[in-house]
C-alpha cells in the first residue's frame, strides 16, 4: 500500500508531550533486527519494548513500533501494525499519511509522529528526537523522553553472525526471508521502482566476516559523548553484549539477564 497523493494528516497525532514521562522508572528495551534478537522471547514484555523496523515481526505484542524509514514501514509493516494496538512511533514526512487521519488504517490516536533535529544531546523536554545514523539511535531518545531507565539494546549487533545480518536469516524465526540472494524487502523495493539493486546494497555497515561496523558505531559513540550518565547498555548477545560493548562504547548486559531467566 503506497499513498499516491501528498496530503497532510488531518487527524490529531500523538506527540512527545503525550508520552513524556509515561514510563518513568521502568526499563526499556530497544530492539533492532540483528542476529541476537533470535534469543528473545515473550518474557521481554516485562519491560517497555520498542520494536525497531523488522524487530516487530519477532515482537508483535510490543507496545511501540518505531521507524525512521518510510519505505520500511510502508512496504513491510503496515498490515502488521494495523492489526495490533501498538503505538506507531515514526519520523516520517507528511506524504506517508492519508487525508482521513490514518496511516495504513492506523488511527491518528495511535500514531506518534515526531520530527528530528540534527544533534545527539537528549533532553526529556525535547519536542523533537535526535537524528542518528540508524533508527535505533532515535528510538533510544524516545525511551529517554518516556522516562525509561535503564535502557537496553537488543538486536543492535552492529555486525553479522555466521554471515547473517538479520535474526530472520536463522532457522525457525518469523518475518523477513531471503530469496535469490536478496532480502525480501529488497525484492519488494525493486518491484515498486523497477530498478535492479545490488544484493549487498544495504550491507555497507555490515561486513559479512563479523567485523564490527563503522558509521553505526560512530553514532553510538557520539550519543554517549553527548549524554554522559545515560543508563544505556548493550545486551545484543548471550555473553555480555555485542560489538558495541566489545569495543567499549557501552557497558554490557546479557539478554537472558534482561529477560530475568539467566540460564
Amino acid at each position: 500500500m503506497w499513498p499516491k497523493e501528498i496530503v497532510r494528516l488531518k487527524g490529531r497525532c500523538l506527540n512527545l508531550g503525550d508520552v513524556r514521562g509515561k514510563h518513568a522508572g521502568r526499563a526499556a528495551v530497544v530492539c533492532g533486527a540483528g542476529p541476537s534478537l533470535r534469543f528473545v522471547d515473550s518474557r521481554m514484555y516485562k519491560h517497555v519494548v520498542i520494536a525497531v523496523n523488522d524487530a516487530f515481526s519477532k515482537l508483535p505484542e510490543a507496545p511501540y513500533y518505531f521507524s525512521t524509514d518510510p519505505s520500511m514501514v510502508m512496504h513491510k509493516h503496515w498490515d502488521e501494525v494495523e492489526a495490533t494496538d501498538c503505538v506507531v512511533a515514526v519520523t516520517l514526512p507528511d506524504w506517508c499519511f492519508k487525508e482521513n487521519g490514518t496511516m495504513a488504517g492506523v488511527p491518528a490516536r495511535r500514531v506518534l509522529h515526531v520530527d528530528k533535529h540534527v544533534a545527539f544531546k537528549m533532553l526529556q523536554t525535547d519536542g523533537k528526537l535526535i537524528y542518528g545514523p540508524s533508527s535505533g539511535h532515535v528510538a533510544v531518545h524516545l525511551a529517554y523522553v518516556m522516562g525509561c531507565s535503564p535502557i537496553y539494546l537488543v538486536g543492535c549487533d552492529c555486525r553479522c553472525e555466521s554471515g547473517k545480518k538479520y535474526f530472520w536469516e536463522f532457522q525457525n524465526q518469523p518475518g523477513g526471508g531471503m530469496k535469490d540472494g536478496y532480502a525480501t524487502y529488497h525484492l519488494s523495493e525493486m518491484a515498486r521502482t523497477g530498478k535492479k539493486l545490488a544484493a549487498d546494497q544495504y550491507d555497507d555497515w555490515y561486513k559479512r566476516d563479523g567485523t564490527p561496523t563503522g558509521d553505526g558505531m560512530a553514532g553510538w559513540r557520539q550519543l554517549m559523548k553527548e549524554n554522559p550518565g545515560l543508563q544505556l547498555f548493550d545486551a545484543s548477545g548471550l555473553a555480555g553484549g555485542g560489538a558495541i560493548a566489545e569495543l567499549g562504547v557501552l557497558p554490557s548486559a546479557d539478554i537472558l539477564d534482561v529477560m530475568g531467566r539467566r540460564a
